[in-house]
């Protein structure tokens, strides 16, 4: 796929990345690991780039030569770099470069690079570039001193970095197509924007009224800005009560060092915590009506308010924050109590109301009520002394119609629930016979101890009744009619809209009403019966629970099955027509697929339970402290304890003292999500051991917490006693093979002394050289076969412990070179517990055979005494890291002080001794040295790599023999 703007151009790196944030972010990545990078497009453009080294800037990039070498670098590095990877090239200059592609769906658009840099293990070559300096007319000086300030990484320092560059280069790519995908779906949206630009416009102009009209109301507004409420601001007004600056955060949710101490609320005179201001409530979803509240300022200042707190939510209905409005009602306060000096006077006026009684009722939380207050109009107004109502107030209702009974009740609920006005007219019976009507209007309002009062009303309103029955009889029937009938298709249209199947049912069973998503399932209903239309019955089933709520009044929740088979979670509510009648509106939702998904979720659960109880593994399921919450049915058979004994236990009590520590370390690896699988040990309930293979696997939870492993374990005790058998068929093999070569090689030795033997009592030799022949080849394979023979007696047969077979090895010659009055010491200064392989041991032996026999030989002749010195050792500093393996330098020194050598190149020497030393060493991939110094010094060093040897140090010591 070829990616290209929307008018058909090829898409170009700068184009879709933020050149300042990548420039940013790229300086700060030099900053941390010190590593050079550039981004460059395919036309060689530099769009952003760290680090570059003087060398470079101030020299290869300024000399037209070395500036061809830079771009044909560049040019090298980015061909055939597949993406994913990267490229190292050194380039002409001398200096490495490393490279990496940007793709974006395929398409090859730039590259990341980085150089500039040497690599730490390689030697400097300061004559090299020195010589660059005179070719191309640098100053050399300079030169050497940008050199010298190059980066000097190592490949470890390479690789993790170019990690960072290809993922840096791969999330380029992934942003930058969703970039251009997005950025052509925007180009077919202008037109559609530009349509909507002009009404945007006149939404900003009445935004910004909106902000005008909330810093010109007198009420103090606040906004909380995110369901969480950590951030709330407030207009002009309330940042004049608290003498703050507008934008100041208010919240005292915020976080930790950014809440407001400036101000407090309280409330009855207790301080309100954060999780119960209104804002925060709101916030929450819950909506805050006529709170009151205390704010008191820092400087103490105390100001009275109320107000009310609502959620805002989002286009999806989720929440986004709140919004909360509050007055000052601190002079309301002042005021109340010149209000209750008032309030008897008032109560005065009441009592002389004409045609009017004022009263208080009171309901408690219980559901008892009582008048607190009557005036003493009531009795004018309907024949009933107010102090009797007081004492009883049934004798009230008793006067109230018994069909109007009902309306009252339910009237009163709903206004003590809603906190609404309460306003209704109904007749009375008076003493005397007559029928007054009367009208009660009162406003409720909670307590502070959650009783409900109501300030009321009552009203004779016989003459105004007699007026409007007159008009009723004309005018109020059509009236009310086609107010009925307009409610009604307003309802129905709401119902139109719902997602869910909703149906009216009038008490005969007909379908009064259908919404869409019921049409489509059952079709148009014809105002056919519901068991006719819905499944095809001729009469009402028995068992249908819909019409239980015209007689109980309360919901009902059932399920119902079709004919078809199709399975709906049905809902029967009670509901009043707009016209009073009574009817049952029934919710029906499709669950049939919810229903099949749900018996093969119980089917798949009930297999893989089965899976799990005949598994032949243990299975474990432990929490994140490693305390059992499941095992299988398999711990029984392999551990023998009942499962009651194993669930809920710490695993530590089932496994072996030796692997615990291992255990524990491989917890915390499971708290970083790594998988993994090893041989554990565990111990049965008898105290015997069983070898287990084990999986673990961690667990997280939706929030990335870690709550515990999952673990199968496997019985591999039959294989872990094969392999010990195995082993010790294959150490007997091995000790054998190796006291079979020491008796062959001492077969040899003994054959090429009974030859010298035999030359040494011809007449006809009168040559030593013969005679020597044979003894250094009798030496040489004595060398060997004490390898073999430490192989044999040691408990190892891969590695050989080369201290003590040196001590022996040198013990021979000395005995094997006698040299009559000349008394020769030795002193070996040897690393202890140093273990070589037969690859290494074999040639070492030999040089060291070869070196202390020549010194015995040649080094002391004509003199009465003197010394060989033998060190082995770990070279300090030299471990190093290859891309295969890790290994070790040693350091073998072979010296005497004796006549010397003279100065002849030790390579060229007729000597076979000789020969064969410089060969052993090309063979050990070592270095030989020769020093002239009070004697000769050979210095032999040599690598050992763990891959191909096993070395074990201890404590270094020194040993003295003569």
């Amino acid at each position: 796929m070829h990616i290209s703007k929307a008018d058909g151009t090829a898409i170009e790196l700068a184009s879709i990345i933020d050149t300042e944030a990548v420039q940013s972010l790229i300086n700060d990545f030099y900053r941390l690991v010190h590593i050079p990078m550039a981004l460059f497009d395919l036309k060689g453009n530099v769009l952003v780039s760290a680090g570059w080294q003087d060398i470079c800037t101030k020299f290869h990039r300024v000399n037209p030569e070395t500036c061809k070498y830079c771009i044909e670098s560049d040019q090298k590095l980015s061909l055939n770099v597949a993406p994913g990877k990267y490229k190292l090239y050194k380039c002409r200059n001398n200096i490495w470069d490393v490279v990496t592609p940007i793709m974006v769906e395929g398409q090859h658009i730039g590259n990341i690079f980085s150089g500039q840099f040497l690599f730490e293990d390689e030697p400097l070559d300061y004559e090299l570039f020195r010589s660059q300096a005179r070719k191309y007319g640098f100053n050399e000086e300079e030169y050497i001193k940008a050199l010298e300030k190059i980066p000097r990484l190592s490949r470890e320092d390479i690789d993790t970095g170019m990690a960072f560059f290809m993922t840096f280069a791969n999330m380029i790519s992934q942003l930058s197509y969703s970039n251009i995908k997005l950025s052509q779906s925007l180009a077919e949206r202008d037109a559609v924007v530009e349509a909507l630009q002009e009404s945007e416009k006149r939404e900003k102009a009445r935004s910004n009224e909106l902000a005008a009209v909330l810093d010109a109301v007198p009420v103090a507004v606040y906004t909380t800005h995110d369901p969480q409420a950590l951030k709330i601001t407030g207009n002009r007004l309330s940042c004049e009560w608290l003498r703050i600056p507008p934008g100041t955060n208010l919240s005292k949710s915020a976080h930790e060092g950014e809440r407001p101490e400036f101000f407090k609320l309280f409330k009855d005179g207790v301080e309100i915590p954060p999780e119960k201001m209104p804002s925060q409530l709101s916030a929450a979803g819950i909506e805050v009506n006529d709170c009151e509240l205390d704010i008191v300022s820092a400087d103490g200042r105390i100001r009275h308010v109320l107000g009310n707190a609502r959620p805002l939510r989002d286009e999806n209905g989720n929440l986004r924050g709140s919004i909360s409005a509050f007055i000052d009602i601190t002079e309301r306060k002042r005021v109340e109590e010149a209000l209750r000096k008032s309030e008897e006077h008032l109560r005065l006026l009441s009592d002389n109301l004409p045609d009017s009684a004022v009263y208080q009722y009171t309901l408690d939380p219980d559901g008892s009520g009582c008048f607190q207050y009557v005036s003493a109009g009531i009795e004018r107004l309907i024949g009933l002394n107010s102090r009797d109502i007081l004492n009883d107030p049934s004798i009230l209702y008793r006067i109230i119609p018994s069909q109007y009974m009902g309306e009252l009740i339910e009237a009163g609920v709903r206004s003590a629930h809603e906190l609404s006005d309460f306003d209704m007219e109904l007749p009375v019976e008076l003493p005397d016979g007559r029928l007054k009507w009367i009208r009660l209007n009162s406003r409720p309002r909670r307590l502070p101890e959650g009783s409900t009062i109501w300030d009321g009303v009552l009203t004779d309103i016989t003459r105004l009744k007699r007026a409007e029955e007159v008009l009723r009889e004309s005018e109020s029937r059509r009236k009310v009619a086609e107010a009925v009938d307009t409610e009604r298709r307003r309802f129905f249209d709401v119902l139109e809209t719902l997602p869910v199947m909703i149906a009216l049912l009038t008490p005969d069973h007909q379908i009064a009403f259908a919404n869409r998503p019921f049409r489509e399932m059952f079709g148009n209903s014809g105002n056919r019966h519901c068991f006719e239309h819905c499944f095809r019955n001729n009469e009402q089933f028995d068992s249908c629970k819909a019409y239980k709520i015209l007689e109980t009044g309360q919901p009902y929740h059932w399920e119902i099955t079709t004919p078809e088979g199709r399975v709906f979670d049905t809902y029967n509510l009670p509901f009043i027509d707009v016209d009073g009648s009574r009817m049952t509106l029934e919710m029906d939702i499709d669950i049939t697929e919810r229903k099949a998904a749900e018996e093969m979720l119980r089917d798949s659960e009930e297999k893989y339970r089965n899976i799990v109880e005949t598994a032949n593994e243990i299975i474990l399921i432990t929490d994140s402290e490693a305390v059992i919450n499941y095992a299988n049915s398999k711990v029984v058979d392999m551990l023998e304890y009942p499962l009651d004994e194993v669930i809920g236990k710490p695993i530590w009590g089932f496994i072996s003292k030796e692997c615990i520590p291992a255990v524990r370390q491989n917890l915390e690896k499971r708290r970083q999500g790594i998988s993994e699988s090893y041989e554990l040990k565990l111990i049965r309930k008898d105290g015997s051991p069983v070898w287990t293979f084990l999986n673990a696997k961690p667990l997280f939870d939706r929030n990335g917490s870690f709550t515990g492993v999952m673990s199968m374990l496997t019985d591999i005790s039959k294989r872990k006693e094969a392999e010990e058998a195995l082993a010790n068929i294959e150490t007997a093999r091995k000790k054998e093979i190796h006291h079979r070569i020491k008796n062959n090689l001492q077969v040899i030795s003994s054959l090429l002394d009974l030859q010298a033997d035999q030359f040494k009592n011809r007449e006809d030799i009168k040559d030593l050289e013969v005679l020597s022949a044979f003894r250094e080849s009798q030496d040489r394979v004595i060398s060997m076969a004490l390898i073999h023979e430490e192989l044999y007696r040691g408990s190892g047969f891969e590695t050989l412990n080369f201290s003590p077979y040196i001590q022996e090895l040198t013990e021979n010659l000395f005995n094997t070179y006698s040299l009559g009055d000349t008394r020769i010491t030795l002193s070996m200064d040897l690393e202890e517990d140093l273990f070589f392989n037969m690859d290494t041991a074999v040639p070492l032996g030999m040089i060291v055979n070869e070196l202390v026999s020549n010194s015995l030989k040649h080094a002391f002749g004509g003199r009465d005494k003197g010394e060989i010195c033998i060190q082995l050792y770990r070279e300090k500093l030299t471990k190093f890291k290859s891309e295969e393996s890790e290994g070790t330098v040693f350091v073998l020194k072979i010296s005497d002080n004796g006549l010397g050598i003279p100065e002849i190149d030790v390579e060229n020497l007729d000597s076979l001794g000789m020969q064969l030393v410089t060969s052993l060493v090309d063979q050990l991939d070592g270095k030989l040295e020769l020093k002239r110094n009070n004697g000769t010094e050979f210095i032999i060093r040599f690598k050992v790599t763990d891959k191909e040897n096993k070395v074990q140090f201890a404590l270094k010591s020194s040993h003295t023999s003569k």
